[in-house]
């Protein structure tokens, strides 16, 4: 975390936290074999070197905000537990289930996390998200989908887990949005026309994410 180290936000509540966390960010990668997938990043890295990213900072601090307020989180997409390490530096008593089709990595990164915050409620779930949401008899007060890109399953996770959401509004963060899911994309056409938009914020960042929030 040398960039946060010598960059401004030094003074910063999400920033501290993460240089902080820097020892459980090695240490997944330890668990993992000290391997990731190639070309694939995360929350915390850009895919070609398992080295913190700075230029993702914008959507890390939105995503900790998020869940700082929340006490349920429903996560599609585990990879190496990046996302959930952000959510769980913000609220360590998270209840987190969270899906990923590939255990390879996203198991002992998860059990690591199970380590550190042992006052989380932390459940992993190796399958088909579209799957999984269907046999899912719980409910959650904020989603983060960031499984399959192409946007007919997005808008299915997004359709799927709608009908999870504990309160009547449906708080969602997708990662990665742009191309097939993002401004002007079929999956933005679906989500507005889904319900009463009443609040929809995209960070400027690399790669960013996003979050909606609609009343149900």
């Amino acid at each position: 975390m040398k960039q946060l180290k010598d960059a401004l936000y030094s003074n910063d509540e999400v920033a501290k936290k993460l240089i902080q966390a820097e020892s459980i960010f090695y240490e997944i990668y330890e668990n993992c074999g000290k391997i990731f997938d190639s070309g694939c990043g995360s929350y915390l890295f850009d895919g070609s070197t398992y080295e913190y990213f700075i230029d993702l900072y914008p959507k890390q601090k939105l995503l900790y905000d998020l869940a700082k307020e929340s006490s349920s989180v429903l996560e599609i997409g585990t990879y190496m537990g990046h996302s959930a390490l952000i959510m769980l530096l913000a609220n360590p008593k998270l209840k987190l289930t969270t899906i990923d089709i590939m255990d390879h990595l996203s198991y002992p990164a998860t059990e690591t996390l199970k380590k550190h915050f042992p006052e989380a409620n932390i459940q992993f779930i190796h399958g088909n998200s579209v799957d999984v949401l269907t046999n899912i008899n719980d409910s959650f007060d904020m989603f983060h989908i960031d499984g399959n890109h192409d946007a007919d399953h997005v808008i299915r996770d997004f359709d799927l887990c709608k009908q999870l959401s504990s309160t009547n509004q449906y708080k969602v963060i997708f990662d990665d949005w742009h191309g097939e899911r993002g401004p002007g994309s079929s999956v933005e056409k679906h989500v507005l026309q889904s319900g009463n938009v009443s609040q929809y914020f995209i960070p400027n960042c690399l790669w960013t994410n996003s979050y909606i929030q609609m009343d149900l």
